[in-house]
């Protein structure tokens, strides 16, 4: 068996009856809440022969878990009150040169003091799916979160990060850290820095999506600790990360 609840509130939340009835097997199974994966996460499961569960995302995060696990049958598994259900799952369409992560998506593996890092509702605003990173500094101290960025494949990337600005006092700084390799001088470059409040005479909305400016940067999908991580730091009022583009270059 591949889920063991405990108790009665964790049966009501993920049963293995709703995969049986829906004959799911094996295979990739997202789940929409921390709960129902927690559940159901197995470690080591292979998908090839037994329900592998992952935590769905809602961003590229979920295209690269199916691409690397060489697409083996997906389903999702929704929680409802009076019935869950397990239906199939496709993932949107993509480019392998072109990935789109969002800074609250990866919070689960960041390193953040939680009562100044948080998921933030940004209903009605340019936010994707109206969610972003918001780090809440006090008076007297820096707010820091690392969050892991994913690297599909090893080469140059071009990284653009988007953030939210929301007309605060707050000053943000986001330094890239590529993983997995030896320093570089380029890397230097990574690193970039702005104000939540608007320019001076600027007529935007209160909640506007900037896109800072892209920076090339060689990175690693191969190898121990590969990858990439978000430094986010804020300092004299809020600040939030919406997301980050990555294209490969070559």
């Amino acid at each position: 068996m591949w889920l063991s609840p405990s108790g009665t509130a964790g049966a009501r939340c993920t049963s293995p009856d709703v995969t049986r009835e829906a004959q799911v097997t094996k295979g990739l199974v997202f789940f929409d809440t921390d709960q129902g994966f927690n559940l159901a996460h197995v470690p080591g499961a292979n998908p090839e022969t037994d329900v592998l569960a992952a935590r769905l995302r809602g961003d590229d995060h979920d295209r690269m878990l199916l691409e690397r696990l060489n697409h083996p049958a997906s389903h999702i598994y929704r929680f409802a009150k009076d019935s869950s259900t397990v239906s199939l799952w496709v993932p949107p369409p993509g480019n392998s040169d072109f990935w789109r992560f969002r800074g609250r998506s990866r919070l689960a593996a960041a390193r953040a003091d939680r009562r100044m890092g948080r998921p933030a509702w940004m209903n009605g605003t340019c936010a994707s799916q109206e969610r972003a990173l918001e780090l809440h500094p006090t008076s007297a101290a820096t707010a820091s979160a690392t969050i892991e960025l994913p690297v599909f494949r090893s080469g140059r990337w071009l990284v653009t990060p988007r953030i939210v600005r929301t007309g605060g006092r707050g000053k943000g700084t986001l330094r890239l850290v590529p993983m997995g390799r030896p320093a570089l001088p380029e890397d230097a470059r990574l690193v970039w820095d702005w104000e939540d409040e608007a320019p001076a005479g600027a007529r935007t909305p209160r909640e506007t999506c900037i896109d800072l400016a892209p920076r090339e940067a060689p990175l690693l999908a191969e190898g121990p600790g590969a990858g990439a991580r978000w430094v986010l730091t804020a300092t004299g009022g809020t600040v939030a990360l919406d997301r980050t583009m990555l294209r490969f270059l070559r």
